[in-house]
């Protein structure tokens, strides 16, 4: 509806004649005012001389182009910055009369050629031309000539420059009519526009004053400043200021600066006028935005000149975010005035209007409309509507004293009678929040000046502190026990010094450094903990006291530890009994014989005082303990491992062993228990026993071997019987080290590697006790390799064979290799050779110094290597079963252990 009513003012006294040959002027016989918008002739670049034109005609160069329009939105995109020649053709003017020529604006300056009969019949200049920037002066004086016609067509020729703006060429179509009209046309224009004016400064200079008699009133401040940036921008727009000042290049940029900033800044504005009269509550976000528009834009103005900071493209984006702010404002105005809230009606729907002249100006800049710059016809008009809001506010105010006058004795008492109400009132709720404070679990009481405890004070303030504590110092009451010399205790002083009686702002700042948490003893023995919240007490934004509220949590911060402990135990336990279930009831047995033999060996080592055997012992428990996948007690035997580390050279040795010994049997037990919680009471400490009661026996492998057994005693094949006997007695050492692929690929995954095992060979029974030493042997290797051997990716190959009368086992990886050179070093270093024997070592005699007691390349020790015990522990099973242990390395191939044990020896 706004813009209807807009172009109706366009459209109400004027006719436009569109022709490419130029503009019929006998319609004005019929209509007062003819708009010149069509297509005129035009040459970039070009000052065409009138003369050249009287004698030639029209210059052929020329193309036509759209008048109002800008040269840089023209179909060849002309430069914005330039110069050019615009020339069009009035047909029939009147006959020996006089005729008005009006335009309102071009950028930047223009002179104008009437010709007529081969004459100029006249001129008129706005500004200076010039070919470059510094001949050129811009201005934006309207034109309004008179023009005398006798007869014939009139040619109009504009030269036109534009340096200083964001292009050049006609802002506005030119508009020729009847000398009488069109001058009372624009006196009308003049006054309407002068009118507003005067009534926005008159707006600016009396709500300043207003504001200055009551400087609490910050909505007259807003809105006088509103009304200003209004005024300064009709002002600066119509180009006021040339009417008193000579325009120079200078004045020109500092009037197009005003005029943007103080557009930047009208939104910001009238928000800030909104809150001040609605609530801070409204358009908080909105604000911020319509504030930061401001302050980019203004300092993005102040810094550019007028053809960079009036570009197209940055008006766009402030535009855009104008039009999001304009919905923003709308909405939550329209929102209040359904809530019925004070002078949002008032806001709201003049607020429309203003938006429906400030949108009709967005569409006038981009379509050339005649009439532009409505905004500030559209938000005088809201300004007007809003006055009265500050008008009814000070009627409000004016009757308040007017009664106030006239019933002032009426007043003092009612004045008087609320005020003794509010007084017993008070006296209630005191008496009230006394009773409520002595039944609080909690100390409660406020603290002054140099930290004075002042009342009321909760009753259960001294049976927490034990005594009276109203009028005490605090730092001998609460902070008694704390460190005097301490930066907390220094900023308690300086915080309560410096809050106490001045602007809440100094409490605020200074706030965190109050702890929550203090300690302090109670009685001889006992330590209390008390937790502390600490809230100012404020009149009028100053901070009176402070109040603190104590509790003691000595007791919830025991049973929390309790809880927590509690909770660690919980989960330990149901790790563990994770990593039982992952194992079948027979490998469990299986795994509690292997402990149990090495419980002995470690019992007996305590007893002997023997270190090494001891530390061989402990190391192949948790070896067995990650073959089986209990990973919590392999981690928990390595800690043990790092403390026998220390007793070393310890003569107290016999003490601290024995103490490891319980430790390490301690753990096992623990395990058994879980192990009995999950398979019930037939597993105890019986089934530990090497030798069984029971032996298990699978059942395919029973009945084959018995009717093997059967034909072989019919054949007298006694060799056959005896090898059939062993399967049922003994194990399968190829399905007992199966085990060995779960350690691997458990290793693997803590060292970030890729490594697979491979297990090949021949079904050979041997003993489990056997078994078991072979099988921690291999386990040691594997590990060396994996963590020594295999960087990144790799394999690791074992083969088992039976050779007549011996067990054959190679371990073999692609791995880098074993330095024998590096590690003959390293045992030089540790004092495991001397220095003499060099020259008599062979590379088979430096790679066997890995076997060494003690011998390792590792600086710190991990859960996988670096003790100096794991090969110790390969060639003593080894020796023990009477066998061989071979080692050959290439250095960037691989390394590969050859085992062979007597078969007699193993079965």
């Amino acid at each position: 509806m706004t813009k209807i009513v807009f172009f109706l003012l366009i459209l109400g006294n004027s006719f436009i004649s569109k022709g490419n040959e130029g503009f019929d002027l006998t319609l004005l016989q019929k209509k007062k005012i003819i708009s010149l918008k069509g297509k005129w002739h035009f040459i970039w670049n070009k000052y065409v001389d009138p003369k050249e034109i009287i004698e030639k005609g029209i210059p052929k160069e020329s193309s036509l182009e759209k008048v109002p329009g800008r040269w840089s939105s023209y179909k060849n995109k002309y430069p914005k910055l330039g110069f050019a020649t615009y020339i069009t053709v009035l047909k029939n003017p009147p006959l020996n009369n006089n005729f008005l020529i009006k335009l309102q604006r071009v950028s930047s300056s223009y002179k104008v050629f009437f010709i007529q009969k081969g004459k100029i019949i006249g001129t008129a200049l706005n500004g200076k031309l010039g070919e470059i920037k510094s001949l050129s002066v811009p201005a934006k004086r309207f034109l309004l000539k008179n023009v005398f016609s006798s007869s014939g067509d009139i040619t109009i020729v504009f030269h036109i420059s534009n340096f200083f703006y964001r292009s050049g060429g006609f802002f506005t179509s030119p508009e020729v009519g009847e000398e009488s009209y069109m001058r009372k046309v624009t006196n009308q224009s003049f006054l309407v526009r002068n009118l507003i004016s005067g009534l926005l400064f008159m707006m600016t200079v009396y709500h300043v004053a207003l504001f200055l008699l009551r400087r609490s009133d910050k909505a007259s401040l807003a809105f006088s400043g509103f009304c200003g940036l209004l005024f300064i921008r009709g002002v600066a727009t119509e180009g006021y200021f040339e009417l008193f000042f000579e325009m120079t290049s200078l004045f020109y940029s500092v009037q197009k600066k005003v005029e943007f900033i103080c557009f930047a800044w009208s939104a910001a504005l009238a928000i800030i006028f909104f809150r001040s009269v609605l609530g801070k509550h409204f358009f908080e976000k909105t604000h911020w935005l319509a504030s930061s528009i401001g302050i980019v834009f203004t300092i993005f103005t102040l810094f550019t000149p007028p053809e960079i900071f009036s570009n197209d493209l940055g008006l766009q984006v402030i535009r855009f975010l104008f039009v999001i702010i304009a919905f923003s404002l709308l909405i939550q105005l329209g929102l209040a005035t359904k809530r019925k809230e004070n002078y949002a009606a008032i806001m709201f729907y003049p607020l429309i209007f203003a938006l429906g002249a400030f949108f009709y100006e967005l569409a006038a800049l981009k379509y050339n409309f005649a009439l532009r710059h409505a905004s500030s016809f559209g938000f005088s008009i809201f300004v007007f509507s809003q006055s009265y809001i500050l008008a009814k506010k000070f009627d409000k105010a004016y009757k308040t004293s007017e009664r106030l006058s006239e019933n002032l004795q009426e007043e003092v008492d009612i004045q008087t009678k609320e005020a003794v109400d509010q007084k017993n009132r008070a006296i209630k709720s005191e008496k009230e929040v006394v009773g409520l404070l002595h039944n609080m679990k909690q100390a409660v009481f406020a603290i002054g000046e140099d930290g004075i405890i002042v009342p009321p004070v909760s009753g259960f303030s001294e049976e927490i502190f034990e005594q009276n504590v109203e009028g005490k110092n605090i730092f001998n009451v609460l902070y008694k026990d704390m460190d005097k010399e301490s930066e907390t205790y220094s900023m308690i002083k300086f915080l309560i010094n410096v809050s106490i009686n001045v602007d809440s702002l100094q409490y605020d700042t200074l706030k965190e450094h109050l702890p929550a948490e203090v300690k302090r003893k109670k009685g001889e023995t006992e330590k209390q903990v008390l937790k502390v919240t600490y809230s100012p007490i404020l009149e009028k934004n100053i901070c009176k006291n402070i109040m603190l509220v104590i509790e003691d949590i000595t007791e919830v911060l025991k049973l929390e530890k309790e809880v927590a402990k509690e909770k660690e135990r919980a989960s330990l336990k149901a790790q563990r009994l994770q990593e039982i279930v992952s194992n079948s009831k027979k490998e469990i047995k299986v795994f509690f014989r292997e402990v149990t033999l090495q419980l002995e060996v470690s019992n007996l080592a305590t007893k002997e005082l023997n270190l090494e055997a001891f530390f061989r012992s402990v190391h192949t428990v948790k070896g067995s303990a990650r073959i089986y996948n209990l990973s919590n007690l392999s981690e928990e035997i390595h800690i043990l491992e790092n403390k026998l580390e220390k007793i070393k050279d310890n003569v107290e040795k016999k003490h601290q062993l024995n103490e490891a010994y319980q430790s390490l049997k301690l753990l096992v037990n623990q395990y058994l228990d879980l192990f009995k919680e999950v398979y019930g009471k037939d597993i105890d400490e019986t089934m530990m026993k090497i030798e069984d009661e029971f032996v298990e026996i699978p059942k395919d492998v029973f009945f084959t071997s018995i009717d093997k057994i059967k034909n072989a005693l019919k054949n007298k094949k006694n060799n056959e019987v005896f090898e059939e006997l062993k399967k049922i007695e003994f194990e399968d050492l190829k399905e007992t080290l199966y085990g060995l692929h779960n350690v691997l690929k458990n290793m693997a995954d803590t060292l970030g590697k890729v490594i697979t095992l491979k297990i090949d060979g021949d079904e050979i029974y041997l003993n489990k006790r056997v078994s078991l030493m072979i099988k921690d042997c291999l386990m040691h290797i594997i590990q060396n390799s994996a963590d020594h051997g295999i960087k990144k990716e790799g394999h690791i190959d074992l083969k088992i064979k039976r050779i007549e009368d011996r067990v054959e086992l190679a371990i073999s990886d692609n791995g880098q290799g074993i330095d024998a050179e590096l590690i003959h070093k390293k045992a030089l270093e540790k004092g495991l050779v001397k220095n003499s024997s060099y020259d008599d070592f062979t590379k088979k005699d430096k790679l066997n110094l890995i076997m060494m007691a003690g011998f390792s390349t590792k600086v710190q020790a991990t859960e996988y290597s670096g003790r100096g015990v794991g090969m110790d522990v390969v060639k003593t099973n080894i020796n023990k079963l009477g066998g061989t242990i071979d080692i050959d390395s290439k250095l960037g191939k691989g390394t590969v252990f050859k085992i062979g044990i007597p078969y007699e020896e193993a079965s």
